[in-house]
């Protein structure tokens, strides 16, 4: 019996992640989510060098999915017209993840925003554009890009753009509903500041649909693509009425051949617009809408709201953040390298994940943020590896540890009224320092050493908090 626990108490441990470990079941949105990337693979792979991974806990099975969560997804989306050479990183002093990008004649090439002539804008990364992606470009615009919507006849789903650090973001709620002492403010203006803003993005995006021009050389490609794709589908199978070639060929010819639209079709509500944007620049029409959703900071304190309740049957959250990959080796790779040898890690084990790619994208820096010039390292396939390489012992502490973190954690910091600062992402990277060093060799799948290492997970925890080195 593990000391500090009687037989019941153990009794209610071992329920308590065996219930876990239900949770982290894959939903059906998921595996959908899964299947979506393999499919967009699928189509691109032979025409670019684009690529869609799933990344985070719904790659790696660690994600605790509560009842009305119906499954999240973090897509990163990989540019094959850019790679970034290591040599043109500069690292940030403060933080070695973040790091600046050295702009070579590639850059140039393509037509990106340089920053004081040497450095790419950070801006090239914050939406999938033309300069950088073509097949998925056209992909996520015709069949996944979200939009505002508020429930209508037929359909009872609230979908809303929501503000993102790394890239394209959204929420969709199943049959959102409100309760509670709502101010008086919130009942009469919020649904029209919805409304509105969802009619402003309406316009700002119509008028670049209508004005856009496509690269000659994109342009022949996605036609010699469409082609190849149109002779591939079999008459009367599955795709020609749902599978995956289908939902290409016609995204790709939308996307090459579809007409500019007219102001005069199904489009009523900016007759009275036009003129509106008609000499406005995309960037001051940019200004103009807005995707936060939270209220005025200013009003904040007017404006709150003291007893407030929110009810969903369902809900689901998608990231899809551009992302370009670098060539060369990292000096930090080199070092895990050679920590993780000098511990016994197998050879194998070893290679497998230090030859991972690795990739940037764009995210400001903690400290000392530079909008127009920030990107950020990202290692999630490596950390993919790492958490499928744990232990059955090591994942079932890695999910408890997750459920502290939901629950005591947060708990605590609510009743204080202290702001919650770890995320899973710290959880996380502990975990995987302190398995670097941790002999697990002749570990025993059993729910004691479970116990066992789960305290010495916490004491680490706590000695690393208490030194400042998490």
């Amino acid at each position: 019996m593990s000391a500090g626990l009687n037989k019941a108490g153990f009794a209610d441990f071992v329920e308590c992640v065996k219930r876990l470990e239900q949770m982290a079941e894959p939903s059906r949105n998921d595996i959908r989510y899964g299947q979506y990337v393999q499919y967009v693979n699928c189509a691109v792979s032979k025409f670019v060098d684009e690529k869609a991974y799933l990344v985070g806990s719904t790659a790696e099975r660690t994600k605790l999915s509560f009842s009305k969560d119906d499954g999240d997804a973090d897509v990163l989306i990989v540019s094959g017209k850019l790679q970034v050479p290591v040599e043109n990183l500069e690292f940030k002093v403060h933080n070695r993840c973040y790091v600046w990008l050295k702009a070579g004649d590639h850059c140039k090439n393509l037509g990106l925003e340089i920053i004081d002539g040497r450095y790419l804008s950070a801006s090239s990364l914050r939406e999938l554009r033309p300069e950088l992606f073509t097949m998925l470009r056209a992909i996520h615009s015709q069949m996944t890009a979200s939009f505002d919507r508020l429930p209508y006849a037929g359909r009872k789903d609230t979908q809303v753009t929501v503000p993102s650090k790394v890239g394209l973001a959204s929420t969709k709620y199943e049959g959102l509903k409100l309760y509670g002492n709502q101010a008086q403010h919130d009942r009469q203006y919020r649904p029209k500041e919805f409304l509105h803003r969802s009619e402003k993005t309406k316009d700002v995006l119509i008028k670049r649909w209508k004005t856009v021009q496509v690269r000659e050389n994109d342009t022949k490609m996605l036609r010699r693509a469409l082609k190849v794709l149109k002779i591939a589908k079999h008459p009367g199978g599955r795709g020609q009425s749902n599978g995956q070639l289908s939902f290409v060929v016609q995204a790709i010819d939308d996307a090459i051949s579809r007409p500019k639209p007219t102001f005069s079709q199904n489009i009523p509500s900016l007759h009275c617009k036009r003129e509106t944007y008609a000499n406005e620049s995309y960037e001051e029409i940019d200004k103009n809408v807005t995707y936060e959703n939270d209220l005025n900071e200013d009003n904040h304190e007017k404006n709150r709201i003291e007893t407030m309740r929110v009810t969903y049957k369902s809900k689901h959250h998608r990231d899809f953040v551009p992302a370009l990959k670098i060539i060369g080796d990292i000096e930090y790779l080199m070092e895990w390298k050679r920590r993780v040898e000098a511990t016994g890690w197998t050879d194998s084990r070893i290679n497998d994940i230090y030859s991972t790619d690795i990739f940037v994208v764009s995210r400001l820096a903690p400290v000392n943020p530079n909008i127009d010039e920030d990107f950020c390292l990202s290692f999630n396939l490596s950390e993919q590896k790492l958490v499928k390489s744990m232990t059955n012992v090591q994942r079932r502490v890695f999910l408890l540890l997750k459920c502290f973190l939901k629950g005591i954690f947060e708990e605590k910091h609510m009743k204080e009224g202290i702001e919650m600062k770890m995320k899973t992402y710290h959880v996380k990277t502990f975990l995987f320092w302190l398995y670097e060093s941790y002999n697990h060799s002749a570990e025993v799948d059993d729910f004691e050493t479970v116990y066992v290492l789960l305290q010495t997970a916490l004491g680490f925890l706590r000695s690393k908090l208490i030194e400042k080195e998490l």
